[in-house]
């Protein structure tokens, strides 16, 4: 193949492998795996890097031939192993080599001829099998696999800068990748959630309805708020206030995430209200110096499907109770404020 469709099949796999991975697309890392695709064929002078690099195309080329060792896993193998002082630079390049040089070989498997993959065993493998449908070098059949190469990595690089998982979500509309989509990028942005289902106590219809999300219970439920400001719980879960047939992610807008630890010691919950705003969510599970049933009086009752935010059970004596508090408001938390707790809270604010 031409240099161009090697460069070209090396962009789409990285692409391919960035999808699925971490891997950046850096310049760098373009840069690296690019010269890499040209590497096997340094075993001609014909090539292009041949060319720059007469002397070793030479002596390959009279040793060994075109498309022999260099063509083949031993190559590969070498190039990994010469190639691992690359780990030590805490950078990408050493996998943008491998991904270049290796793609290289993938693409000359549908030549006429194919590549010695297990060389210097000279079995040529090649794709497809009949030689009718393989491309020659050069040839019109070639430019138009270029043409459909780079085609084909415009839209796979298109999809990292959307995310795949976005776009995948997006398309399938499935709620568990809805969640796990919002889970990848919770620190990142602030997102809503566009939802078809119905109410599991009213069977009142939910179509296309958006709703903002605060946060996720399980990796199959959100929690978001209502128009009514109240927190409720989305998902294919049956015991969830919605349960949905279709839910697809929108992100709104960058944000920062803060989030403070507060440590109490028998101090009333109310020491924490000069440091945090009705912006605020609260999470955590504390042990409290009053009995359950006292601490259920003081609240105000959740209403039917509502999240329940903050929950109470027996402590450790029949004196104390256990605090479980999960995304709880300022407002929520206010009847408590004389409460001694022991324990830790977190905060969390979204800027």
């Amino acid at each position: 193949m031409r240099a161009i469709t090697h460069i070209s099949f090396s962009l789409l796999t990285l692409g391919l492998v960035s999808s699925f991975t971490k891997l950046p697309l850096s310049l760098e890392i373009i840069i690296t795996a690019s010269l890499s695709s040209l590497l096997p064929d340094i075993d001609t002078t014909k090539s292009t890097i041949g060319k720059v690099l007469k002397p070793v195309s030479s002596f390959l080329d009279t040793k060994f031939g075109h498309r022999t060792i260099t063509h083949s896993l031993l190559a590969c193998v070498f190039l990994a192993i010469i190639s691992l002082p690359l780990l030590f630079l805490k950078t990408n390049y050493y996998q943008a080599l491998q991904i270049g040089y290796f793609s290289h070989l993938l693409i000359d498997c549908i030549n006429k001829t194919g590549i010695p993959f297990f060389y210097p065993n000279n079995t040529f493998f090649v794709f497809p099998s009949s030689p009718k449908w393989r491309i020659e070098v050069g040839s019109l059949g070639e430019y138009i696999l270029c043409g459909l190469i780079i085609l084909a990595t415009f839209g796979i690089w298109y999809l990292n800068g959307i995310g795949f998982r976005s776009w995948l979500s997006g398309l399938l509309a499935s709620p568990e990748l809805a969640v796990k989509e919002y889970r990848t990028h919770a620190n990142k942005y602030k997102m809503s959630v566009k939802v078809k289902g119905f109410y599991i106590l009213s069977q009142k219809e939910v179509n296309n309805q958006v709703f903002e999300i605060i946060d996720s219970e399980s990796d199959k439920t959100l929690i978001v708020k209502n128009k009514n400001n109240k927190l409720i719980t989305i998902g294919e879960n049956p015991n969830n206030t919605i349960q949905a047939h279709k839910m697809v992610i929108i992100k709104d807008k960058s944000i920062k995430i803060k989030t403070e630890p507060f440590k109490f010691a028998g101090q009333p919950l109310g020491l924490m209200f000069d440091y945090i705003d009705e912006n605020t969510f609260i999470s955590g599970t504390v042990e409290a110096n009053e009995r359950p049933k006292y601490l259920k009086m003081d609240l105000k009752p959740f209403e039917t499907g509502e999240f329940e935010s903050i929950k109470v059970s027996a402590g450790l004596s029949e004196y104390d109770s256990k605090l479980e508090l999960k995304n709880a408001t300022l407002k929520q938390l206010k009847p408590l404020k004389k409460l001694g707790i022991t324990g830790e809270l977190v905060s969390r604010k979204v800027f």
